[in-house]
This record gives structure tokens, C-alpha cells and sequence, in this order.
């Protein structure tokens, strides 16, 4: 993996300037402060808060997020503790319930790439089942598909730079693939 070098108190990775001491105003931090970090460090996250709050709370509803079909790429659910991103029934927290569910994966491209898909960390607090259900993927389109639990709203993030999230709340068909929203019950975990 590529690193950050330093040239003349500016950051470059491949000839690209990443940082530079005009970038904020701080006296503290220059460029030997990233040196010899990871490109990785300073992925973009393309972002969506995907909004179940108005949907049944006793279903789990398909999200595909469309991924390139080379590299490995971060995706993030995850859900504060927080009133404001709905507290439905099955919680129970008067704020709601956490969870953050971390994986790395890469398209399939139609079975042109091995799928190497790495879950770094899932958890879930106040609930009693989990509101993520099984991770999966759509191989002829590289998606992959994440089911979530009605009665919130989840923010996903993932560094796939041209990547498409998608709530589906009806039957979802892809290239003859069929994808529906569940009703609750007890699920394989990622």
C-alpha cells in the first residue's frame, strides 16, 4: 500500500497534493505529521441516512449498495443512541438502541473477482434482536445487500466513491434475483 510522503511541508500520495499548511489554520500540525501514514487514513466516505422511521417495525427491509468490482472497499451502518433517529417499540432505551455493523468487501463482477468480504465488527445495544440482518451481495451487479430493521433511521457510509444507496421497501428484482422485506424473525447474523 501506498504511504503519504512529504515535500516542502506539503502531503502528496502518487504526485497528488493532499495537504498542505494552507489547509487550516493551526500552528501545531504540518506536513511531517501525516508522514508516512496509510492513503488509507484519508479515504472519503460518500455517506446516506436511509430513513425506516415511517416504515413497520417488525419488518427488515433490503439497502443494496452498489460497489466498484476490484478493490476492497469500507461500508459502515451504524445507529447513535439518539432519540432523533427514532425509538421504536422493540427498543429498549427511551433514546432508542445503538448498532454499528463494519465490513470491508468487493464487487463480484459477475464472477470475474473472488468475493473477499471481511465483517470487523458488528454490534447492538438495546434490543433484544438485532436490527442488521445477513450481509449479502447481488454478484451480477456487484450490491451488496444489508437488511435493516423498521422504526429508525441508520446512516450508511462507505468509501466506494461511486457508490449508490438504496432503500427498497417493496419487492426489489435485479436480473431475475428477487430481494424482499421480511417480517421479523430470527435471523443468521452476519
Amino acid at each position: 500500500m501506498a504511504s503519504i510522503k512529504v515535500e516542502n511541508n506539503v502531503l502528496k500520495y502518487e504526485n497528488y497534493t493532499i495537504w498542505h499548511s494552507g489547509n487550516f489554520d493551526t500552528a501545531n500540525i504540518n506536513a511531517k505529521t501525516f508522514e508516512g501514514m496509510s492513503a488509507s487514513a484519508f479515504r472519503p466516505l460518500i455517506s446516506k441516512e436511509v430513513d425506516l422511521t415511517n416504515l413497520d417495525e417488525n419488518m427488515y427491509y433490503p439497502v443494496t449498495i452498489s460497489l466498484g468490482s476490484m478493490s476492497r472497499k469500507y461500508i459502515r451502518v451504524q445507529r447513535p443512541l439518539n432519540s432523533n433517529w427514532g425509538v421504536p417499540s422493540w427498543s429498549s432505551h427511551v433514546n432508542g438502541f445503538t448498532c454499528e455493523v463494519v465490513w470491508y468487501s468487493n464487487g463480484n463482477g459477475w464472477g470475474c473477482n473472488n468475493l473477499k468480504r471481511t465483517i470487523e465488527m458488528f454490534d447492538y445495544r438495546w434490543c433484544e434482536m438485532s436490527p442488521v440482518y445477513t450481509i449479502s451481495q447481488m454478484t451480477h451487479s456487484s450490491k451488496e445487500v444489508v437488511y435493516l430493521r423498521g422504526g429508525s433511521k441508520y446512516n450508511i457510509s462507505t468509501t466506494e466513491y461511486n457508490a449508490t444507496i438504496t432503500l427498497h421497501t417493496s419487492a426489489y428484482t435485479e436480473k431475475k434475483k428477487l430481494y424482499n422485506p421480511y417480517r421479523n424473525r430470527i435471523f443468521y447474523l452476519p
